[in-house]
């Protein structure tokens, strides 16, 4: 991954310095970070780092696929800086309800969930599982200055959200992406790499808790063909579908086990 050499509102050495060290946090922040014991929350060192770039560069409209505790950080740290617009994509509102009803009470913020099914969608660049209910939604509260892309879960999980978010994004826009430790996520990251040239690498901190990669986007929607890319997700897809096949099979096995 390559790293440019600014974007809008900050350079990548003001971003190094940012995850690095951090930015004063209000305590009204500070009292709903994480403490690092659930794993399905996003990380302190990751909530940190969204509050730091809300408070830093001030956007107006943050777009978030997967709802809960980082919901309410964001949520906090827009209220802590004047106000502005959060949209959540979420396909289990269960989890992480709490969080959200705080979310939604912060001052000066337009927090709107975004509750959509997840399943298979063909895309150009090959089948992805998507929030296929969350379109319409979407265009209607964007453009957006910041997105974090921490959902759905599960293999080819991370690809769609940028097929959906690009179209919305204002030129200069920061695309935050969680857990890019893992292969599935990295790989979706150099998909969109491949397929978007106004997409670019701001920083990469693999080592970070759960790993970090952070975007720009330049306002470029025009896509390039990848073969490469296509064949990759086909790829993927099939082996996902063999994983949950040999998986009911397993299960199936054990039920008539069970019953003998």
């Amino acid at each position: 991954m390559s790293t440019p050499a600014d974007t809008n509102g900050i350079d990548a050495a003001g971003l190094a310095r940012l995850v690095a060290t951090g930015v004063p946090l209000p305590a009204e922040v500070e009292a709903v970070l994480p403490d690092g014991r659930d794993d399905y929350e996003i990380s302190p060192d990751l909530a940190r780092v969204l509050a730091g770039i809300v408070l830093t560069l001030r956007p107006r409209s943050v777009l978030e696929f997967g709802s809960g505790r980082s919901s309410l950080v964001i949520a906090r740290a827009l209220s802590a800086a004047g106000g502005g617009r959060l949209t959540s994509v979420e396909n289990a509102p269960e989890f992480g309800r709490d969080a959200w009803a705080l979310a939604e009470r912060c001052n000066g913020v337009d927090a709107h969930r975004i509750v959509s099914k997840v399943r298979v969608t063909l895309t150009p660049a090959g089948p992805f599982n998507g929030y296929v209910d969350a379109a319409p939604a979407l265009s209607a509260r964007a453009p957006y200055d910041l997105a974090l892309i921490d959902g759905p879960s599960g293999p080819l999980g991370r690809d769609w959200t940028m097929f959906a978010a690009i179209v919305h994004l204002r030129p200069g826009a920061l695309v935050v992406v969680d857990d890019t430790a893992r292969a599935g996520e990295r790989r979706a990251v150099e998909r969109w790499l491949r397929r978007w040239p106004g997409l670019s690498v701001l920083l990469d901190r693999s080592e970070m808790t759960r790993g970090v990669a952070i975007l720009r986007f330049d306002g470029t929607t025009r896509a390039r063909f990848s073969l490469r890319t296509i064949i990759g997700a086909v790829y993927e897809r099939a082996r996902q579908a063999a994983r949950e096949a040999r998986g009911r099979v397993a299960a199936g096995s054990g039920r008539v086990g069970t019953a003998g």
